[in-house]
């Protein structure tokens, strides 16, 4: 869209109320900013646990 990669949560044809996007692209999102959890980029080194703190979350609240 414009020249930027968007994704479209609509397109997966589920409740939005019960979606989330994971991503470090603002762009990504801009569709259905409501639905984004903003992160960081992702660094590969064994430092990098910000993925796994999300999961901590997830699984708190039973999504």
């Amino acid at each position: 869209m414009e020249g930027k990669y968007v994704k479209d949560l609509f397109e997966m044809g589920r409740d939005l109320g019960k979606v989330v996007i994971v991503d470090d692209n603002a762009n990504a999102y801009s569709l259905q900013p409501e639905n984004a959890i903003p992160r960081w980029p992702f660094v590969k080194d064994g430092e990098d646990i910000d993925l796994k703190m999300l999961v901590k979350v997830f699984e708190w609240c039973e999504l």
